[in-house]
């Protein structure tokens, strides 16, 4: 009973978070909601990982309507699922995105799961494979790192690098480059010891941060 008074607690402290949300913003810009009810206009999909560390309007200080979002454990886009690549197609081909982050992070539960696989079951299995198949290809590299933290790292890092080829590979992203749409694609890591993004500079066409 405790628990679940404990969860509906947290509910009830969740709602009355959104209302002074939605009373701040209406104090300051009272046609706020309007303006965003009657149109989006991001200017970057982001990929991301459903993890609760990683919120991309809260690491960006963004408000709402400036990023389209897709989040899923392992921030992964697969051949085989619909449902990431209709995210991704909806972004270039209706909302005329040019920007994509794909965005990885450390210590990430779905890259321990693929290095775990043994011990991982189910749907969960299933939806980590390909981050498990990246593993088994660098093995030899990852397998030579001294701490588990260090090989999640990296295999966190070839993931964001297979999603990546994955986006590049899809056939609307391909039509939209072969009709003049030019679309960066690129991979990012965030660091969950600092809050900080790291570009690992996969987009040949090359975004710079100076870094």
């Amino acid at each position: 009973m405790s628990s679940l008074v404990t969860s509906n607690d947290y509910i009830m402290n969740l709602i009355t978070s959104n209302n002074n949300f939605a009373f701040e913003k209406i104090r300051k810009d009272p046609n706020y909601f309007n303006n965003i009810y009657n149109t989006q206009d991001p200017k970057v999909l982001w990929i991301g990982c459903s993890d609760s560390r990683t919120s991309p309007e809260v690491l960006t200080n963004s408000d709402l309507g400036s990023i389209f979002v897709l989040r899923n454990i392992g921030n992964s886009v697969i051949l085989e699922d619909s449902d990431s690549k209709a995210v991704v197609q909806y972004a270039v081909e209706h909302l005329k995105i040019y920007d994509i982050m794909v965005v990885g992070h450390t210590a990430c539960g779905a890259v321990k799961a693929a290095l775990n696989f043994n011990e991982t079951s189910g749907d969960i299995a299933s939806w980590v494979k390909p981050i498990r198949d990246v593993y088994l290809e660098n093995a030899c590299i990852i397998d030579e790192l001294e701490t588990e933290e260090e090989r999640v790292t990296e295999l966190s890092k070839l993931n964001v690098k297979r999603v990546v080829d994955v986006i590049n590979s899809l056939e609307f992203y391909r039509d939209a480059s072969e009709h003049g749409k030019h679309i960066n694609v690129n991979g990012f890591l965030l660091s969950l010891h600092t809050g900080l993004l790291e570009n690992l500079h996969l987009n040949k066409t090359d975004f710079h941060d100076g870094n």
